[in-house]
């Protein structure tokens, strides 16, 4: 997304619903070279990576299962193994995710991280809460974070709110960061203002990133433009990133406003069996400023086996309910169009 073991690799991936294999593009042969893999089961996902031996050795192995759900709501364990360049295990990460019911539009997850010390014993080290409210087509998620200083003491560490709103064709997203300065006053440190458009088979997301400049004041950071356009197969995503570079502006004489740094195009092809294989390929700006350099492919994925999530089934529109057989008035007519 593979066992940890690198004799147990054979039955996991006969056990995976899919099994993916990123490739980078060796720019002096234009060869591609294998660097890494995700497998992913059933609540079973493992990531490898090439080691300098060039063997695939495991960097990351998450496994969830469900504790409990019923109608008072869901507690859920995931258990995160992370491993050194040569795959030996290195630490256990545990989050025990409560998640409360669904009520008047709103919902609550509470997690406790804990992670494993030298001696294997399980300490926790963070907590987050997330308020999830819907009212309309406005969805609001609120996220706080503490975690633990060096004398074991929870303090407030991190608030994230993200507010969309608008209809799935058209949406609005305002996200905020704020962290704690030295005296645990919450001040902003990051803002993202994006929008969603969906006009036929083509989406196009717009995010400008602020960050607090020299003098304190949010500034524009990075604006990325990406437009996925669907097509016979498969779709293309193309992603520009602009920047206020001021060296730069400086080399071209230009001033103001942010300039395009980088252009990502990636194709995306869906096979009859469901595999999906994506190749990336990048334009940067070199030393000329204004102009971005020639496009360089520079790794490729590939996914066998179940790869894309399955799509909700849409809802059987009711049956309208058989009506007496009398002459339509011009009442009965109007009610009738409007009910279509």
């Amino acid at each position: 997304m593979m066992r940890v073991l690198f004799a147990l690799m054979t039955p996991a991936l006969l056990l995976a619903q899919s099994a993916t294999t990123h490739y980078r593009v060796d720019n002096i042969n234009g060869r591609t070279v294998a660097i890494g893999s995700q497998g992913k089961g059933a609540g079973d996902t493992t990531e490898r990576r090439k080691s300098v031996n060039g063997r695939l050795v495991p960097s990351e192995q998450t496994t969830e299962k469900v504790i409990r759900e019923d109608a008072n709501g869901k507690v859920v364990e995931r258990t995160t193994k992370r491993y050194d360049d040569g795959g030996r295990l290195v630490q256990t990460e545990r989050v025990i995710a409560e998640e409360s019911p669904v009520r008047a539009g709103a919902k609550t997850v509470r997690e406790s991280v804990s992670v494993s010390d030298v001696s294997g014993r399980f300490v926790e080290t963070e907590r987050r809460t997330t308020e999830i409210k819907t009212s309309g087509t406005t969805t609001t998620v609120d996220l706080s974070v503490d975690r633990t200083n060096p004398n074991g003491k929870f303090l407030p560490a991190e608030r994230r709110s993200t507010v969309t709103s608008g209809a799935q064709q058209s949406q609005q997203i305002h996200e905020t960061l704020q962290l704690p300065d030295l005296n645990g006053r919450f001040r902003e440190a990051a803002r993202t203002d994006a929008t969603v458009q969906v006009t036929g088979d083509k989406t196009v997301s717009n995010a400008s990133t602020y960050e607090p400049d020299a003098m304190g004041r949010m500034a524009l950071k990075q604006q990325k433009v990406e437009t996925t356009t669907k097509r016979a197969g498969g779709e293309v995503v193309e992603t520009n990133i602009y920047s206020n570079q001021v060296a730069a502006q400086i080399r071209s004489g230009a001033s103001g406003g942010p300039r395009i740094v980088e252009r990502q195009v990636l194709e995306r092809k869906l096979g009859a069996d469901g595999s999906v294989s994506e190749s990336l390929s990048v334009r940067r700006v070199g030393s000329d400023p204004d102009r971005l350099g020639d496009a360089r492919k520079i790794s490729e994925t590939v996914c066998t086996g179940k790869c894309l999530p399955d799509v909700p089934k849409a809802a059987e529109p009711a049956k309208p309910a058989a009506a007496p057989a009398k002459a339509a008035t011009p009442t009965t007519t109007a009610a009738a169009a409007k009910g279509k």
